[in-house]
C-alpha cells in the first residue's frame, strides 16, 4: 500500500465515523424536535440559517480551500488568514444585524427578526475554526476533525432538545447552532495547536496569491451557495413558513446521504487530488472511482427513500409531517444527480481553476432561478421537479465539459460508472414498491417500514454481491480502513 493509500484509508476510516456520529446527533435532534415545534418554526429558521451560511462564506473569502491547494505551511502567513477571516466575518454580521429589517418585510415574516437577531453570532464563531479545519484536511489529520465535529454535533442536539422541551420554540434552534458552533471552533482551536496556533501576525506579504485564488473560489461557492438555497429564498417568500419548513426538513433528509457519504469521500479526495494534481491520468482514475463508491452508497439509499418515503416520515417525524411526502420523493430523485455532480467541485479546486467553477455557477444560479420561479405557482412538488430538468438538460452537460478541460475525461465515463447502481438499485426500489402496494399498505407504519426497508438491503446486498462483489468489498474495506 503506497503512502498516499494508507493515509487515504486512515482519513476514510475517521471521516466515516464522524459522519455517521454526526448525522445521528442531527436525526435524533430532528425526530425529537419535529413533535415539538411546527413546521412553520422550521421554516422560520430555514429562512434565517440562508443568511448566516451566506455570511459565514463571506467570512471565510475562500482562502481556506487555498490553503489545501497551495499545501501552505508558513505559520505567520496562516496567522494573517486567520485574522483576516475573523475580521471580515465581524463585518458580516454587523451587515446582517443592519439587514433585520428589510429581511422581516421581504419574507413577510415578523418571527424572523429576533431568530436573526440571536443566530448572528454564529457567523463570528464558525470563522474560528475555518483555516484550523484546513490545517488538519491538509495534513490528513481527520481524527482530530472527527472529534471536534462530534463534540460540536452532539452538544447543538442536547442544547436544542432541552432548550425545546423547556418551551423555546423556534430559539431551541438557535441555541443548538450556536453550541454546536462554540464547542466545534473550540476544539479545533484545540486540536490544532501542535500543528499551529494563530499568533498576533498580519502581514501582506504572500497575501496577493491566496487573494487571487479566493475571489474565484468566492465568487465560486457564492453562486454555488445561491443556487442551492435560491428554492428556499422563493419557496419563503411566494409560499410562507410552514410551506417552507416542510421543503426544509425534506430537503434536510435528502442533504443527509449526501453529507455522510460524499463529505467523507470528498474530504479525503480534495487534498489526495490536490497532492498528485499534475498527473492527469492519475486524478481521473481517483474520480472515477470516487463516483464508484459514491454510486455504491448513495443512489441505493435515495431510491430506497423515494420508496419508503410515507412509512418514513409517519414514523420518524409523526402524521403532521405527511405533507412532505410527495417533496421528499422528488428530492431524493434530485438527490443522485447531485451526488454524482458533486464530485467537480475538488477536481476543479485541485487543479487550482476556481475560474470555472465560477463561470458554471453563473449558468447554474440564473437558469435554477428561472425555473424555481416559473415553477412555483404549481405547486411545492414542481419545484424539485423542476430543478431535475434543469439538472439534466444544462448542468450535467456543463459538468462534463468542466472535467475534459482539466483532466481530458470522456464526458460519459462518470455516469458509464455509475449505471450499474443505478439499475441494481433501480430494481431494488420497483421491488420495495410493489411489496408495499401489493401486501403491506393496509399494515402499521412501524411494520411497514422494517419490512420494507429489510427486503431492500437484503435485495441490493445480494445483487452487490453477485455482479459487484470486487468493488463491495473494497468500499467496505476503505471505510473500515483497512486499504
Amino acid at each position: 500500500m503506497d503512502g498516499l493509500t494508507s493515509k487515504a484509508a486512515r482519513g476514510t476510516k475517521w471521516s466515516s465515523l464522524s459522519s455517521i456520529l454526526v448525522t445521528a446527533a442531527q436525526l435524533g435532534q430532528m425526530a425529537v424536535l419535529a413533535r415539538i415545534l411546527s413546521p412553520a418554526e422550521f421554516g422560520i429558521m430555514g429562512m434565517a440559517l440562508i443568511w448566516i451560511g451566506l455570511g459565514q462564506m463571506f467570512g471565510d473569502l475562500g482562502m481556506s480551500a487555498a490553503v489545501i491547494h497551495k499545501q501552505e505551511q508558513d505559520p505567520g502567513l496562516l496567522s494573517s488568514l486567520f485574522w483576516i477571516n475573523v475580521g471580515v466575518s465581524l463585518l458580516m454580521l454587523v451587515a446582517l444585524l443592519a439587514a433585520r429589517e428589510p429581511l422581516v418585510a421581504f419574507f413577510s415574516e415578523p418571527s424572523l427578526y429576533e431568530v436573526l437577531t440571536f443566530s448572528s453570532p454564529l457567523i463570528v464563531l464558525m470563522s474560528f475554526g475555518a483555516v484550523q479545519r484546513s490545517v488538519l484536511r491538509m495534513h490528513l489529520h481527520f481524527d482530530r476533525l472527527a472529534l471536534a465535529e462530534v463534540g460540536g454535533a452532539v452538544s447543538g442536539a442536547l442544547v436544542a432538545i432541552i432548550a425545546a422541551i423547556r418551551g423555546h420554540g423556534v430559539l431551541s434552534l438557535v441555541w443548538g447552532k450556536l453550541a454546536a458552533a462554540l464547542v466545534e471552533s473550540a476544539a479545533l482551536l484545540a486540536l490544532t495547536a501542535r500543528i499551529w496556533f494563530p499568533s498576533l501576525t498580519l502581514r501582506r506579504a504572500g497575501l496577493r496569491a491566496y487573494v487571487s485564488f479566493g475571489s474565484f473560489q468566492m465568487g465560486d461557492r457564492l453562486l454555488g451557495y445561491m443556487s442551492w438555497n435560491i428554492d428556499k429564498i422563493l419557496i419563503g417568500r411566494l409560499l410562507g413558513s410552514e410551506t417552507l419548513g416542510l421543503y426544509t426538513v425534506a430537503w434536510n433528509l435528502m442533504l443527509k446521504p449526501l453529507s455522510t457519504v460524499n463529505k467523507v469521500l470528498n474530504r479525503v479526495a480534495m487534498p489526495l487530488f490536490a497532492k498528485v494534481q499534475k498527473d492527469d491520468p492519475r486524478v481521473t482514475r481517483g474520480y472515477l472511482k470516487l463516483i464508484e463508491y459514491i454510486a455504491l452508497l448513495n443512489v441505493p439509499i435515495y431510491l430506497g427513500m423515494a420508496a419508503v418515503a410515507a412509512p418514513l416520515l409517519r414514523v420518524y417525524l409523526g402524521p403532521e409531517w405527511s405533507a412532505a411526502v410527495p417533496i421528499l420523493q422528488a428530492l431524493s430523485l434530485l438527490g443522485i444527480l447531485h451526488a454524482i455532480g458533486n464530485p467537480v467541485g475538488n477536481l476543479i479546486i485541485a487543479k487550482g481553476r476556481p475560474d470555472l467553477g465560477l463561470y458554471m455557477n453563473i449558468i447554474v444560479f440564473l437558469v435554477s432561478s428561472a425555473a424555481i420561479y416559473a415553477s412555483s405557482s404549481r405547486g411545492i412538488v414542481a419545484i424539485p421537479l423542476a430543478l431535475i430538468a434543469v439538472e439534466i438538460v444544462f448542468f450535467v452537460p456543463i459538468e462534463a465539459m468542466v472535467r475534459w478541460k482539466l483532466v481530458k475525461m470522456r464526458p460519459l465515463a462518470p455516469f458509464r460508472t455509475a449505471l450499474p447502481y443505478l439499475a441494481m438499485a433501480g430494481a431494488m426500489a420497483i421491488l420495495v414498491v410493489l411489496v408495499d402496494t401489493l401486501i403491506l399498505e393496509s399494515q402499521q407504519y412501524t411494520i411497514r417500514l422494517v419490512a420494507l426497508a429489510a427486503i431492500g438491503m437484503i435485495t441490493y446486498a445480494s445483487l452487490c454481491l453477485r455482479f459487484r462483489r470486487p468493488i463491495l468489498v473494497e468500499a467496505m474495506n476503505l471505510i473500515l480502513g483497512r486499504s
